[in-house]
Protein backbone atom coordinates (compact mmCIF):
# COMPACT_ATOMS: atom_id res chain seq x y z
CA UNK A 1 0.00 0.00 0.00
CA UNK A 2 2.73 2.37 0.56
CA UNK A 3 5.00 1.50 -2.26
CA UNK A 4 2.35 2.47 -5.00
CA UNK A 5 1.88 6.06 -4.65
CA UNK A 6 5.41 6.29 -4.09
CA UNK A 7 6.14 4.64 -7.53
CA UNK A 8 3.32 7.06 -8.59
CA UNK A 9 4.78 10.30 -7.10
CA UNK A 10 8.28 9.22 -8.61
CA UNK A 11 6.95 8.32 -12.53
CA UNK A 12 4.94 11.62 -12.58
CA UNK A 13 7.93 13.54 -11.67
CA UNK A 14 9.85 11.63 -13.64
CA UNK A 15 7.25 12.34 -16.61
CA UNK A 16 7.59 15.72 -15.72
CA UNK A 17 11.08 16.60 -16.40
CA UNK A 18 11.22 14.19 -19.57
CA UNK A 19 8.42 16.93 -20.76
CA UNK A 20 10.61 19.78 -19.84
CA UNK A 21 13.82 18.58 -21.40
CA UNK A 22 12.51 17.27 -24.33
CA UNK A 23 13.17 19.55 -27.65
CA UNK A 24 9.85 18.63 -28.44
CA UNK A 25 6.82 16.25 -27.48
CA UNK A 26 3.51 15.23 -28.61
CA UNK A 27 0.67 14.56 -26.28
CA UNK A 28 -2.77 12.54 -27.05
CA UNK A 29 -4.71 15.18 -25.47
CA UNK A 30 -5.02 18.94 -26.23
CA UNK A 31 -4.25 20.48 -23.03
CA UNK A 32 -5.31 18.05 -20.07
CA UNK A 33 -2.11 16.56 -20.30
CA UNK A 34 -0.32 19.35 -20.97
CA UNK A 35 -1.11 20.36 -18.00
CA UNK A 36 0.12 17.80 -15.91
CA UNK A 37 3.24 17.17 -17.74
CA UNK A 38 4.35 20.93 -19.44
CA UNK A 39 6.40 20.48 -22.33
CA UNK A 40 9.41 22.64 -21.74
CA UNK A 41 9.95 22.91 -26.23
CA UNK A 42 7.90 23.04 -29.14
CA UNK A 43 4.93 20.51 -29.19
CA UNK A 44 1.43 18.69 -31.35
CA UNK A 45 -1.00 16.40 -30.07
CA UNK A 46 -2.40 13.82 -32.00
CA UNK A 47 -4.22 10.50 -30.50
CA UNK A 48 -4.02 7.07 -31.46
CA UNK A 49 -7.66 6.97 -31.78
CA UNK A 50 -8.03 6.94 -35.63
CA UNK A 51 -11.38 7.15 -37.58
CA UNK A 52 -12.16 6.21 -41.12
CA UNK A 53 -15.05 7.32 -43.47
CA UNK A 54 -16.78 4.27 -42.30
CA UNK A 55 -16.72 4.94 -38.23
CA UNK A 56 -18.38 8.36 -38.69
CA UNK A 57 -21.93 8.60 -40.17
CA UNK A 58 -22.95 9.92 -43.36
CA UNK A 59 -25.45 12.81 -43.77
CA UNK A 60 -28.33 10.40 -44.42
CA UNK A 61 -27.51 8.46 -41.90
CA UNK A 62 -27.50 11.21 -39.34
CA UNK A 63 -30.75 12.41 -40.50
CA UNK A 64 -31.72 8.98 -39.73
CA UNK A 65 -30.20 8.88 -36.22
CA UNK A 66 -31.75 11.65 -35.30
CA UNK A 67 -35.04 10.67 -36.36
CA UNK A 68 -34.77 7.49 -34.48
CA UNK A 69 -33.63 9.79 -31.10
CA UNK A 70 -36.92 12.06 -31.41
CA UNK A 71 -39.09 8.51 -31.18
CA UNK A 72 -37.26 7.93 -27.91
CA UNK A 73 -37.00 11.56 -26.54
CA UNK A 74 -40.29 12.21 -27.65
CA UNK A 75 -41.73 9.54 -25.19
CA UNK A 76 -42.79 6.99 -27.94
CA UNK A 77 -40.49 4.28 -26.80
CA UNK A 78 -38.12 3.09 -23.75
CA UNK A 79 -34.34 5.01 -23.82
CA UNK A 80 -31.17 2.49 -24.43
CA UNK A 81 -28.22 4.00 -22.63
CA UNK A 82 -24.71 2.25 -23.67
CA UNK A 83 -21.28 1.66 -21.83
CA UNK A 84 -18.49 0.21 -23.33
CA UNK A 85 -15.46 -0.97 -21.26
CA UNK A 86 -13.24 -3.90 -19.61
CA UNK A 87 -14.82 -5.28 -16.62
CA UNK A 88 -11.40 -6.70 -15.45
CA UNK A 89 -11.08 -3.86 -13.03
CA UNK A 90 -13.60 -1.34 -11.39
CA UNK A 91 -12.51 2.44 -13.16
CA UNK A 92 -14.54 1.80 -15.67
CA UNK A 93 -17.88 3.23 -14.01
CA UNK A 94 -20.17 0.39 -14.93
CA UNK A 95 -21.50 0.05 -11.05
CA UNK A 96 -21.96 3.86 -10.73
CA UNK A 97 -23.97 3.25 -14.33
CA UNK A 98 -26.19 1.03 -12.66
CA UNK A 99 -26.94 3.04 -9.70
CA UNK A 100 -27.64 6.18 -11.15
CA UNK A 101 -29.81 4.11 -13.88
CA UNK A 102 -32.13 2.73 -10.67
CA UNK A 103 -32.55 6.42 -9.26
CA UNK A 104 -33.68 7.17 -13.00
CA UNK A 105 -36.03 4.58 -13.48
CA UNK A 106 -37.52 5.10 -9.58
CA UNK A 107 -37.78 8.55 -10.92
CA UNK A 108 -39.79 7.64 -13.57
CA UNK A 109 -37.73 7.71 -16.31
CA UNK A 110 -38.54 4.49 -18.40
CA UNK A 111 -34.84 3.04 -19.48
CA UNK A 112 -32.58 0.38 -20.20
CA UNK A 113 -28.50 -0.28 -19.72
CA UNK A 114 -27.15 -2.75 -22.69
CA UNK A 115 -23.42 -2.91 -21.32
CA UNK A 116 -21.14 -4.37 -23.62
CA UNK A 117 -17.41 -5.83 -21.82
CA UNK A 118 -16.58 -8.15 -20.04
CA UNK A 119 -14.42 -9.70 -16.79
CA UNK A 120 -13.95 -10.61 -13.40
CA UNK A 121 -16.01 -7.73 -12.23
CA UNK A 122 -18.97 -8.93 -14.42
CA UNK A 123 -20.73 -11.07 -11.70
CA UNK A 124 -20.79 -8.18 -9.21
CA UNK A 125 -22.33 -5.72 -11.48
CA UNK A 126 -25.33 -8.11 -12.19
CA UNK A 127 -26.00 -8.38 -8.42
CA UNK A 128 -25.56 -5.00 -7.93
CA UNK A 129 -28.09 -4.70 -10.75
CA UNK A 130 -29.88 -7.41 -8.95
CA UNK A 131 -30.20 -5.91 -6.03
CA UNK A 132 -30.99 -2.59 -6.86
CA UNK A 133 -34.71 -4.19 -8.94
CA UNK A 134 -33.15 -3.77 -11.96
CA UNK A 135 -31.86 -6.84 -13.30
CA UNK A 136 -34.63 -6.97 -16.56
CA UNK A 137 -33.23 -3.35 -17.47
CA UNK A 138 -29.62 -3.99 -17.56
CA UNK A 139 -28.67 -6.15 -20.54
CA UNK A 140 -24.97 -7.94 -20.16
CA UNK A 141 -23.76 -8.11 -24.05
CA UNK A 142 -20.21 -9.48 -23.25
CA UNK A 143 -17.38 -8.76 -25.12
CA UNK A 144 -18.33 -7.35 -28.70
CA UNK A 145 -15.69 -7.30 -31.50
CA UNK A 146 -14.89 -4.18 -32.53
CA UNK A 147 -15.76 -2.64 -35.52
CA UNK A 148 -18.87 -3.03 -37.21
CA UNK A 149 -20.37 -5.37 -34.25
CA UNK A 150 -19.92 -2.02 -31.80
CA UNK A 151 -20.84 0.58 -34.41
CA UNK A 152 -24.69 -1.16 -34.75
CA UNK A 153 -24.81 -1.30 -30.55
CA UNK A 154 -23.92 2.45 -30.73
CA UNK A 155 -26.77 2.81 -34.08
CA UNK A 156 -28.83 1.23 -31.38
CA UNK A 157 -28.20 2.99 -28.59
CA UNK A 158 -29.92 6.55 -27.14
CA UNK A 159 -27.30 7.93 -25.23
CA UNK A 160 -23.64 6.82 -24.09
CA UNK A 161 -23.14 6.95 -20.23
CA UNK A 162 -19.02 6.61 -19.20
CA UNK A 163 -18.74 6.91 -16.14
CA UNK A 164 -15.14 6.21 -15.92
CA UNK A 165 -13.14 7.00 -12.62
CA UNK A 166 -10.08 7.48 -14.69
CA UNK A 167 -9.13 8.26 -18.26
CA UNK A 168 -6.46 9.60 -20.89
CA UNK A 169 -8.70 10.25 -24.07
CA UNK A 170 -11.38 7.80 -24.47
CA UNK A 171 -11.82 6.25 -27.83
CA UNK A 172 -15.31 4.73 -26.42
CA UNK A 173 -16.63 8.43 -26.47
CA UNK A 174 -15.01 9.49 -29.87
CA UNK A 175 -16.33 6.33 -31.17
CA UNK A 176 -19.73 6.70 -29.79
CA UNK A 177 -19.47 10.83 -30.63
CA UNK A 178 -19.06 9.83 -34.84
CA UNK A 179 -22.07 7.60 -34.53
CA UNK A 180 -24.46 10.75 -33.67
CA UNK A 181 -24.73 9.58 -29.74
CA UNK A 182 -24.91 11.78 -27.53
CA UNK A 183 -22.92 11.51 -24.38
CA UNK A 184 -23.09 11.82 -20.48
CA UNK A 185 -19.47 10.97 -19.04
CA UNK A 186 -17.74 12.11 -16.05
CA UNK A 187 -15.49 15.04 -15.72
CA UNK A 188 -11.75 12.80 -15.78
CA UNK A 189 -8.88 12.85 -18.43
CA UNK A 190 -9.17 14.51 -21.54
CA UNK A 191 -13.03 13.59 -21.58
CA UNK A 192 -13.77 18.01 -20.96
CA UNK A 193 -11.99 18.26 -24.24
CA UNK A 194 -14.82 16.42 -26.20
CA UNK A 195 -18.43 17.28 -24.48
CA UNK A 196 -19.60 20.25 -22.99
CA UNK A 197 -19.65 20.74 -19.14
CA UNK A 198 -23.45 20.05 -18.43
CA UNK A 199 -22.98 16.74 -19.81
CA UNK A 200 -19.80 16.14 -17.28
CA UNK A 201 -20.16 14.85 -13.74
CA UNK A 202 -17.87 14.57 -11.19
CA UNK A 203 -16.00 10.91 -11.06
CA UNK A 204 -18.06 8.93 -8.56
CA UNK A 205 -20.74 10.65 -7.78
CA UNK A 206 -23.91 8.75 -8.81
CA UNK A 207 -26.64 11.71 -8.05
CA UNK A 208 -24.59 14.31 -9.97
CA UNK A 209 -25.16 11.35 -12.94
CA UNK A 210 -28.31 10.53 -12.59
CA UNK A 211 -29.14 13.87 -12.73
CA UNK A 212 -27.07 14.86 -15.79
CA UNK A 213 -28.53 11.71 -17.47
CA UNK A 214 -32.08 13.04 -16.65
CA UNK A 215 -31.35 16.44 -17.69
CA UNK A 216 -29.46 15.27 -21.11
CA UNK A 217 -33.03 13.12 -21.68
CA UNK A 218 -35.33 16.20 -21.19
CA UNK A 219 -33.05 18.23 -24.30
CA UNK A 220 -36.00 17.28 -26.94
CA UNK A 221 -35.88 20.18 -28.52
CA UNK A 222 -32.00 20.26 -28.37
CA UNK A 223 -31.27 16.75 -29.54
CA UNK A 224 -30.43 17.01 -33.26
CA UNK A 225 -27.79 19.91 -32.16
CA UNK A 226 -26.29 17.57 -29.96
CA UNK A 227 -26.21 14.70 -32.53
CA UNK A 228 -24.49 17.18 -34.92
CA UNK A 229 -22.44 18.72 -32.71
CA UNK A 230 -21.36 15.08 -31.40
CA UNK A 231 -20.13 14.28 -34.88
CA UNK A 232 -18.48 16.82 -36.26
CA UNK A 233 -16.54 16.86 -33.25
CA UNK A 234 -15.37 13.42 -33.94
CA UNK A 235 -13.93 14.16 -37.31
CA UNK A 236 -10.99 15.88 -35.80
CA UNK A 237 -10.23 12.39 -34.76
CA UNK A 238 -9.76 11.21 -38.77
CA UNK A 239 -6.85 9.29 -40.12
CA UNK A 240 -5.70 12.23 -42.45
CA UNK A 241 -6.68 14.79 -39.94
CA UNK A 242 -4.36 13.22 -37.07
CA UNK A 243 -1.62 12.39 -39.55
CA UNK A 244 -0.81 15.97 -40.49
CA UNK A 245 0.15 16.54 -37.06
CA UNK A 246 2.14 13.26 -36.62
CA UNK A 247 4.21 14.21 -40.30
CA UNK A 248 4.68 17.84 -38.35
CA UNK A 249 5.94 16.24 -35.37
CA UNK A 250 8.76 14.14 -37.25
CA UNK A 251 9.53 16.87 -39.48
CA UNK A 252 9.99 19.07 -36.26
CA UNK A 253 12.35 16.47 -35.08
CA UNK A 254 14.33 15.51 -38.03
CA UNK A 255 15.41 19.69 -38.47
CA UNK A 256 16.06 19.34 -34.62
CA UNK A 257 18.25 16.63 -34.62
CA UNK A 258 20.11 18.60 -37.58
CA UNK A 259 20.82 21.57 -36.45
CA UNK A 260 21.94 19.87 -32.80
Amino acid sequence: AFVKPVFKALFSRMQRRQCQEAAAAAYVTQSYLQAKYPPGGWSTYYSSIELCEEDILTEAELAEKIRRLREAFEGKRRFVLCHAGTMAARYKGQEILIEAAAKCIRRGLDLEVVLMGDGKFRPLYEQRAATLGIAERVRFLGNVPGGEAVRDEYDKADVLVFPSLTEGLPRVVIEAMARGLPCVASDVGGIPELLEDEFLARPGDVEELAERIEYMLGRTEDIGWIVKRNCEKSKEYKHNVLNLRRIEFYERIKRISQHS
